[in-house]
């Protein structure tokens, strides 16, 4: 039932009911995390905000991202860089700050990137003030001490109380507890306590928990050297005793001579006074001969004045002095190569083409190439190098080749054409005209093209750069396919008014023909001699039908300038005719090194004269221009030189024909075919005043010719080391320059002396190359020598001495008379064996067994040392196999120990010594073991020397021979002879042998019977077979009755 309540009713009742008191709830603010950086603020006077592009950043190095980052924002920046930009960039954004940046002192200013996300720009802060720098600095080390403590707390954690998770009585069950309480005990003692007695143990490392690893040094006893000798001093004084002695000077060397009469009468007495009257009595005579002679001949004077007839002789040879001054040499190309061809040019001074490979071809080579021959073709190809003189770091031009090349040649007559020979065969003609003007040419640019420039090649840094005008590429490469298939040795040029037709015919040019040839021959190691020329009209092909544009009429004429005229020859190069040379009475082709031929007559004059009295620098280049002259006759002969050290010959006809051949051959006549050096020749030069005095060097023998004289060399000398070059000197055609394997350089003059060379100077630590004079006059001449290192060293000699016409003609004179003495006494032997030909014929019997005995000799030599050096070189290989494997072992173990071999190596000299020791002292044992019976006999003999008793000699074994070694020629020969007997009774002996196949098959059937076990297996089994089936026949047959039993039965 409801009830109507008041409002005084209800108030009352509100009273009397208590309510809950309201809780206060306390506002926490939120904590904002904190940014990893926050940039500071550096809104202070002296700090400017620019907005800078990306040009503007690269151009100051300061590119947001790779030189700031929001880690690092801030550099110092070049005070230059800002200055030029302003400078060169008419919308710079550095205009703002002109002022500030001229008037601030410090070359360098403070920039500071501002990282904000929010700004599609990057904005910077410059320093433009020292206290503006100084503040900003403080703030940049007050955020770095900052970042670096934040970096430590976040890597550095601090311990903290253990917080208990519930398993806190389990772990205090597993604890050890002492749950009873302790119980005490009283003791009593005497006073003092004595400690017990301790007993030590030897407790080891390794049973104890606290243990330690102790690492000792090796346990090795030392032996100690006893000191057996000693040494004392002792000083010994001799007596002084003082002697003296008349002597007679026979032939005194001084023409006058001072003498000191110190001589005192001696004193008359009787026996004096009777010596000297028998003295008168017996010699007055002879002394009155004596006396006479003297004073008609006078011997204290020097004849050798007197025979001279004229009073003017030689003069004093200058010294040689050869000075160096500076060297071609590129380490970073050149490296491990030997120079292979050298050639000066012969119209510009110092300007030399050098050309590098492995291998040359006057150089000795021990063993076999371990060289990967298609690797080193194919990357390690070396540029032939155009050196000058002003510059000697680096080459001026480097002209690109497929192959190496093993010979280098400037045209006498085109200062613009270079001709190589590869070791391929092939022929290279490189063209450097204007090349060498556009490297040395300094391009002129003004600030804002140099700075474009520069712009330029930092927006396009990923490009490689293929312009640069120091490579010159080759313009001619000959064909493969008809070029020589050996290395091309020598490059020889024919004279420009002579000409070779492909008949192999010579023809002088007529002066109304206008006109100059172009022609070289090559000489290769495969004995062939080509001839090519370069003015022809190219093969029909040479050049590929190009596209014709009919809005293009011609090409533009700054695409021609460097054009080569010679391009067409490329790849498509020819030899018009070819000559083979064959050694004597053979087919085989003669290795052909060097070949000596008759130049042209050819004078170079300056081409801009400026003052004819004016001495020539070595640093200025001056230019030469050809005067050709045509005053020598026709030649078709080459003197050459074999790799086998032959010097011969070769002469040629040509055809009166064309053949269908692509290229004529023809086989050379050869003349004057000698065997004299012992090695490869390297040179063969005709002199430049003689042309018949010859100078041929070769292994450790160097000879003059004549080529009057056939046969025979005029002169020769020999050396204890080889030679690797030769060549007459340029000032002085009487004297020539050889240059040694040892590092040595000889110059010879047998005007002056001939028993020995005129200087020897080292120049080397090893061999060298050769020598090559600089053909054009300078102020001093300048000799390159081709050093070991593969680099080319210059050396200033001394340019006074000049040609004298008379030492020039002694000489020949020399080299005529001795020919003619050497004419004479061939002369005189012919004679000789005319009128005594049967002491000829004997002589020539003797030679002749005597030779069969050396030629028997030799070959059993032969044989015995190829069985040798095969079993040497069987064991050197296994031996060399194993030393390798057992190296490679000891690497992997010591790699994967982690030792070091030399602290081993070390570490190892004690024991080492030890052994050595050890060894020695049993190898002393043993010889003395040895020596026991030698030691025992003695020591009978010397303590009973009347018992022991000579043992007498054992007979000589009969049936033992000789040594073999020494009666080696003797059985060798004897076998011949027996063998020989023999053959021939055999062949006159002949056997003739019946055969029947079917006794041979029946034969072996019974011997494979007998053989094989399987048969007699059958057998036996046959016949327990047979003997079953006859019991069996015997059991089933009826039985038998005789013929009384059978009768009896009747009855």
């Amino acid at each position: 039932m409801n009830e109507y309540i008041g409002d005084d009713d209800q108030t009352n009742e509100e009273e009397d009911i208590p309510f809950p008191k309201r809780r206060k709830y306390r506002r926490v603010k939120r904590k904002v995390p904190e940014p990893e950086y926050s940039s500071p603020s550096f809104a202070f006077p002296g700090v400017v905000k620019l907005v800078l592009t990306e040009d503007a950043q690269r151009a100051v190095e300061c590119v947001c991202g790779e030189d700031v980052t929001s880690e690092n924002p801030w550099k110092y920046i070049k005070k230059e860089a800002v200055v030029q930009n302003i400078e060169l960039n008419e919308s710079s954004e550095f205009f703002k700050i002109k002022n500030e940046v001229l008037t601030f002192p410090n070359p360098s200013i403070l920039i500071i990137y501002l990282p904000d996300e929010s700004e599609d720009e990057d904005q910077y802060y410059f320093c433009l003030s020292i206290e503006a720098e100084e503040r900003a600095n403080n703030i940049i080390s007050q955020v770095k001490t900052e970042r670096n403590e934040k970096l430590n707390n976040t890597t550095l954690k601090t311990s903290k109380p253990w917080r208990a998770q519930g398993s806190a009585p389990e772990i205090s069950d597993m604890m050890y507890k002492a749950n009873r309480p302790l119980i005490k005990v009283e003791i009593e003692t005497s006073y003092p306590v004595k400690p017990a007695p301790s007993h030590f143990k030897v407790r080891p490392v390794e049973k104890a928990k606290d243990g330690y690893i102790e690492i000792l040094s090796l346990r090795s006893t030392y032996t100690n050297v006893i000191r057996r000798k000693i040494d004392a001093v002792a000083q010994a004084t001799p007596f002084v005793t003082a002697t003296s002695s008349q002597t007679d000077y026979r032939y005194p060397k001084n023409e006058t001579t001072q003498y000191q009469y110190t001589y005192s009468l001696p004193k008359e007495t009787k026996e004096y006074i009777r010596n000297l009257k028998y003295f008168a009595q017996n010699t007055m005579n002879i002394f009155d001969d004596s006396i006479y002679v003297n004073g008609s001949i006078d011997f204290f004077t020097s004849d050798y004045k007197l025979l001279v007839k004229d009073e003017v002789g030689p003069e004093k040879p200058q010294e040689f002095h050869l000075v160096e001054f500076s060297s071609f040499y590129q380490h970073s190309i050149e490296k491990g190569k030997v120079i292979s061809a050298v050639s000066w040019h012969p119209m510009w001074t110092g300007i030399v083409a050098i050309s590098y490979a492995d291998k040359a071809l006057g150089l000795y080579i021990n063993g076999k190439s371990e060289v990967d021959e298609v690797h080193r073709a194919t990357f390690e190809i070396t540029p032939v190098h155009l050196w000058s003189i002003d510059d000697h770091l680096m080459p001026k031009l480097l002209l690109e080749i497929h192959r190496d090349v093993s010979s280098l040649s400037f045209c006498p007559y085109d200062e613009n054409l270079l001709v190589g020979g590869c070791v391929n065969g092939q022929i290279i003609l490189w063209d450097i005209t204007n090349k060498l003007k556009q490297v040395e040419e300094d391009e002129i640019l003004t600030a804002d093209q140099y700075a474009y420039r520069i712009r330029m090649h930092s927006m396009m840094s990923w490009m490689k750069n293929t312009s640069n005008r120091r490579f010159v590429g080759a313009t001619v490469v000959s064909q493969l396919q008809y070029s020589p298939i050996s290395a091309i040795t020598a490059v020889t040029w024919i004279s420009p008014f002579k000409e070779i037709d492909k008949t192999g015919k010579i023809r002088r040019i007529s002066e109304d023909e206008k006109r100059t040839s172009l022609q070289f021959s090559t000489t290769s190691l495969d004995g062939t001699i080509q001839f090519w020329d370069l003015r022809g009209k190219p093969p029909t092909g040479a050049l590929a039908a190009h596209k014709k544009y009919r809005h293009i009429k011609s090409r533009p004429a700054a695409l021609m300038t460097d054009v080569s005229p010679f391009k067409v020859f490329h790849r498509v190069l020819k030899p018009i005719f070819k000559v083979n040379v064959f050694a004597p009475n053979t087919t085989r082709h003669l290795p052909l090194m060097v070949v000596g031929k008759q130049e042209s007559a050819t004078t170079y004059v300056q081409k801009h004269p400026s003052d004819p009295n004016r001495k020539f620098d070595l640093n200025e280049r001056i230019y030469f221009q050809a005067e050709l002259k045509d005053n020598r006759d026709l030649e078709n002969e080459y003197l050459l030189g074999s790799a086998e050290g032959d010097f011969f010959i070769i002469t040629w006809e040509g055809y009166d024909y064309t053949s269908n051949e692509i290229v004529n051959k023809e086989t050379a006549t050869i003349n004057n075919f000698v065997k004299f050096h012992d090695g490869p020749l390297v040179s063969v030069k005709r002199c430049p005043s003689y042309d018949d005095v010859v100078l041929t060097v070769g292994g450790k023998i160097f000879a003059l010719w004549l080529l009057e004289f056939i046969g025979k060399p005029i002169i020769w000398r020999k050396c204890s080391c080889r030679y690797t070059h030769g060549n007459w000197t340029a000032n002085r055609h009487s004297a020539f320059r050889m240059s040694r394997s040892d590092g040595y350089v000889e110059q010879w003059n047998f005007t002056v002396r001939s028993d020995r060379c005129q200087y020897n100077i080292l120049r080397s630590g090893k061999w060298t190359l050769g020598s090559h004079a600089h053909p054009l006059p300078l102020e001093k001449q300048i000799l390159g020598l081709c050093d070991y290192t593969s680099s080319f060293r210059l050396f200033l000699t001394d340019n006074t001495v000049q040609q004298d016409k008379k030492e020039l003609s002694h000489l020949y004179q020399l080299l005529c008379a001795e020919a003619e003495r050497k004419r004479g006494i061939v002369r005189w032997n012919e004679q000789w064996n005319v009128k005594n030909p049967e002491l000829s014929v004997s002589h020539r019997a003797k030679s002749v067994t005597g030779e069969e005995k050396k030629q028997d000799e030799k070959a059993v030599q032969v044989i015995e040392e190829a069985i040798n050096v095969k079993q040497r070189d069987r064991i050197n290989a296994d031996a060399q196999w194993r030393e390798r494997e057992v190296e490679r072992m000891n690497t992997l173990l010591l790699t994967k120990r982690g030792l070091d071999p030399s602290l081993l190596e070390v570490q190892q000299l004690p024991l080492i010594k030890v052994k050595e020791e050890s060894t020695r002292k049993q190898e002393k044992l043993k010889d003395a073991l040895k020596s026991a019976p030698k030691i025992y006999e003695d020591t009978v003999a010397m303590m009973f020397a009347d018992a022991v008793q000579k043992k007498p000699q054992s007979p000589v074994d009969p049936y033992k021979g000789g040594e073999f070694v020494i009666n080696k020629s003797v059985y060798f020969n004897s076998y011949t002879r027996i063998a020989e007997k023999y053959e021939k009774f055999v062949s006159d002996n002949t056997y003739q042998y019946t055969f029947n196949w079917l006794k041979m098959a029946k034969a072996g059937r019974e011997r494979r019977i007998l053989l094989d076990g399987y048969n007699q297996r059958c057998n036996h089994k046959r016949r327990i077979i047979r003997e079953r089936v006859l019991r069996e026949k015997e059991l089933t047959k009826p039985p038998t009755i005789s013929k009384q039993e059978s009768i009896q039965a009747i009855e």
